[in-house]
């Protein structure tokens, strides 16, 4: 449940550096406007504030953090070392 978690979170957030990136280069915003789906879905990603996709980056490092340090548990190898 963890992984779709981290999945869906780094899809979000390359979809919007994808639709930042082809904003800035490309003008697309004109371009899509014959289509209503696509220009919605574009509208919403351009209207994402920076500090939600901050947010979900951080959110995105500790699920996968969380995904490894569960995988070295369950597999015995010990995390922390003692002396």
């Amino acid at each position: 449940m963890l992984s779709l978690l981290c999945f869906f979170s780094l899809l979000n957030i390359l979809t919007y550096f994808t639709a930042y990136y082809m904003s800035t280069k490309y003008n697309i915003d004109d371009k899509l406007s014959s289509y209503p789906c696509l220009h919605k879905l574009f509208k919403y990603y351009m209207g994402m504030s920076l500090t939600f996709v901050i947010i979900e980056i951080i959110f995105c490092l500790v699920c996968l953090i969380i995904i490894l340090i569960s995988s070295l548990m369950l597999l015995g190898i010990p995390i922390i070392m003692h002396n």
